[in-house]
């Protein structure tokens, strides 16, 4: 039924199991700790989570730039 509702909708290359990677990824880019996130999509280990909650490059870049680096004089 949900690859019938993709097709109709003209979505491609996606799977019930993806919705997961959304769900996490969400997740994490609205702050949700990763060991909330463990604790709420069931996984066993942070491993787990890391491997399906990502940050989206406009998450990223975000924090790129917020570190300031300066060379001490010896």
């Amino acid at each position: 039924m949900f690859q019938r509702a993709c097709s109709r909708a003209g979505i491609e290359d996606f799977t019930f199991h993806d919705l997961r990677y959304t769900w996490a990824s969400w997740h994490v880019q609205r702050g949700t700790p990763l060991f909330a996130l463990k604790e709420l999509g069931g996984w066993k280990t942070l491993e787990m989570v890391k491997k399906y909650a990502h940050l989206g490059n406009e998450h990223l870049a975000k924090y790129a730039n917020s570190g300031t680096f300066l060379a001490h004089s010896a």
